[in-house]
């Protein structure tokens, strides 16, 4: 099934952390711009999401921006706001010259530090499992706005986490590669299900999986999926671990 959101690997990102702080700038977590490390990778993901959005159908509906909650983009295809990707979409002038049908929303601003993006990825999970009752009760709309919602500050989120647990070994001398690599690998799966959902719910609102019922049910089983996908990303965080660029 076809993904909704167009994701990077936080591998093909490694080494640039932090993209913005409250100014909107990218910092790195040594101080030191790492840049040219992922240059090849990251310009060839950000012309692909971008050859992808200005070839779609001039629609309103075609496509939206991650972070764009509005109904109408449940099920369609999301424009992810990666780091060279963003310098196509940052404003709404620049965003207008690609696609001027898309809506622009602001980018997605990542979490300070580490102990940030845990705290609302606790949260996020504590929602998560919500969806259950709001599919339950009909309310399909409600579930496509929540995972509209959700699955930016989601991606966000994991990708400080697994890039601080990358870096553990420079920032504490403690090799955290493989717990990365599993924390990495459970939140690749976990966005791709709720891409999955969200592609779904559209169809259900669409009339596109036929009698409501039968389609709550498919919706549930997904959502159910999710949340054991959502247990396992946060099994593979360690819980007392403290990157050496943190206090306490």
């Amino acid at each position: 099934q076809v993904n909704a959101y167009s994701t990077i690997t936080n591998s093909q990102l490694s080494k640039i952390s932090r993209e913005q702080n409250d100014d909107g700038a990218r910092i790195s977590q040594d101080g030191v711009d790492v840049t040219h490390v992922t240059r090849r990778t990251a310009i060839s993901a950000a012309f692909c999401s971008v050859s992808i959005l200005i070839s779609l159908p001039q629609s309103s509906h075609a496509a939206c921006l991650m972070g764009d909650t509005s109904p109408d983009c449940i099920g369609v295809y999301k424009m992810p706001m990666d780091h060279r990707a963003l310098s196509y979409v940052d404003t709404p002038e620049k965003l207008a010259k690609f696609a001027p049908d898309v809506r622009w929303v602001p980018p997605v601003r990542y979490p300070k530090s580490y102990s940030e993006a845990k705290r609302e990825l606790d949260s996020l999970q504590k929602r998560c499992a919500a969806l259950d009752g709001l599919v339950l009760g009909g309310n399909l709309t409600k579930v496509g706005i929540e995972i509209l919602d959700m699955v930016p500050r989601l991606t966000v989120d994991g990708r400080v986490v697994i890039q601080d647990l990358n870096d553990a070994k420079a920032s504490t001398g403690v090799d955290l590669s493989m717990k990365a690599y599993r924390a990495e690998s459970a939140h690749v799966e976990l966005l791709n299900k709720l891409g999955q959902c969200d592609i779904l719910i559209g169809q259900a609102l669409g009339g596109q999986l036929g009698a409501p019922a039968p389609a709550q049910i498919q919706i549930l089983s997904d959502v159910k999926e999710a949340n054991a996908l959502f247990e396992e990303f946060m099994n593979s965080i360690p819980r007392d671990f403290n990157p050496g660029n943190e206090k306490g």
